[in-house]
């Protein structure tokens, strides 16, 4: 899966996904997430946590 952040959110939002122990890589301006059939419930739940907890931070 590929996120496609704004710009300016890529390189922090890679980092927040990267401290919270989500396997990512960053590829230009998008961050490849290594999420596949094998991918259990918790690393899912880990990944949808800490964007939305990116999100709810985020200054708007």
């Amino acid at each position: 899966m590929t996120l496609a952040p704004e710009p300016q959110d890529a390189g922090p939002l890679a980092a927040a996904l990267a401290n919270a122990g989500v396997t990512i890589t960053p590829r230009g301006g998008t961050i490849r997430v290594s999420a596949h059939a094998g991918t259990d419930d918790e690393s899912l739940s880990l990944l949808a946590a800490t964007l939305s907890a990116y999100v709810a931070a985020r200054a708007w």
